[in-house]
């Protein structure tokens, strides 16, 4: 972004180099933090988890809102991303830790769409 906008854009030629890294830094940043956390509020999905057809929800299958979503997203503003991931492997419904404090749990949105064709034509 930073090269694209110094090659392209009219300036001046003694223009401080640190204001264009400074702004794509600041605009990749912004974008890093807040696009998970409002993507998994408005959604329960993240274009990672869309495109693998899983979902965020409460403990009791409903939508989350801003703050379970914040909670499962303090893992990168603590760096416990490794911790976090440990506990997915020794708890009983593989669950990260950040998911346990939040109440939330990821599922596979796909399987609960092919098992209803399947029930369907079961009773008939």
């Amino acid at each position: 972004m930073f090269v694209l906008w110094w090659t392209t854009a009219a300036h001046e030629p003694n223009e401080p180099v640190w204001i264009g890294f400074a702004s794509a830094y600041l605009v990749t940043l912004g974008f890093s933090l807040w696009y998970p956390i409002l993507a998994e509020a408005l959604t329960g999905q993240t274009v990672g988890k869309w495109m693998f057809g899983l979902q965020v929800v409460t403990e009791k299958g409903a939508r989350i809102g801003i703050g379970p979503s914040i909670v499962r997203q303090l893992l990168v503003f603590f760096q416990v991303i490794f911790v976090d991931a440990l506990f997915a492997i020794f708890t009983e419904r593989r669950q990260r830790a950040f998911e346990m404090l939040s109440k939330t749990r990821v599922v596979d949105v796909r399987a609960d769409e092919q098992a209803a064709p399947i029930m369907a034509t079961a009773v008939v």
